[in-house]
């Protein structure tokens, strides 16, 4: 069951619903009253029966075959493109020069080691 408070829009100029549990940061105004002229002719059991969550009237499946139709995407695999070690190196630098990355020297008492690449995310300012 949801709850719904009643209010004036005064720059559209009608009555709207608001969901309470959908509210956030609200607060109390000191400000002078308007819409009384609205509230004036408002028939509240009227508009409660009329009162419907419109997800409850549409077709889901039909909305989203339609933007299925519109973005083109009717049942297509997975669309991907490989990346070269180019855009990995440029990908690398990019971030280097941004401060998000930083290599991490790997020792190891094995002198036939191949050397590891250890790249940590850093987090500028901390």
């Amino acid at each position: 069951e949801n709850y719904y408070l009643i209010a004036y829009d005064a720059v559209a100029g009608i009555i709207k619903h608001y969901r309470v549990d959908k509210m956030q940061n609200t607060e109390i105004l000191e400000t002078g009253r308007k819409g009384e002229e609205s509230f004036r002719n408002f028939d509240l059991e009227c508009d409660s029966e009329r009162r419907t969550d419109i997800l409850d009237r549409i077709d889901k499946e039909a909305v989203t075959k339609r933007l299925m139709d519109m973005l083109e995407i009717r049942n297509q695999e997975d669309q991907s493109i490989g990346i070269t070690n180019a855009h990995v190196e440029e990908i690398k630098e990019y971030l280097k020069a941004l401060d998000l990355i930083v290599d991490v020297p790997n020792e190891t008492i094995i002198p036939s080691a191949e050397p590891l690449e250890n790249i940590v995310f850093t987090q500028p300012g901390i």
